[in-house]
């Protein structure tokens, strides 16, 4: 038998179901693609936040090292430096709040 030519039982209505089905299954990959790369960018976005952090943390201990090897240690600067670094907590953690996306519902659920 060719395997070209359409079994019997196999209607023109149950092709075409079959084609929209896989049409669909298409539209829902490019999707997901799509949802990847979002998800990819966000990481990338993450992870540079992070090193910033990172920068950031690296630098106020070195700050500290260089006024604890003073050997003198001016209460002034280290206020100072404790304010800078309540500043910049509270920056992070606004960032942190405003960045991160309300909880909303799942994949399964916006079917």
């Amino acid at each position: 038998m060719d395997s070209r030519k359409h079994h019997p039982a196999y209607s023109t209505v149950e092709q075409r179901e079959t084609n929209r089905l896989l049409r669909e299954v298409i539209r829902e990959l490019r999707q997901m693609a799509g949802e990847l790369q979002t998800l990819k960018d966000a990481v990338a976005r993450e992870t540079d936040v992070q090193n910033g952090v990172v920068v950031l943390l690296d630098g106020l201990k070195a700050q500290l090292d260089a006024l604890i090897a003073q050997g003198t240690i001016d209460p002034a600067d280290l206020k100072a430096l404790s304010d800078q670094l309540g500043v910049n907590t509270d920056a992070l953690a606004a960032a942190v709040v405003r960045d991160t996306p309300a909880a909303g519902p799942s994949t399964a659920a916006r079917r």
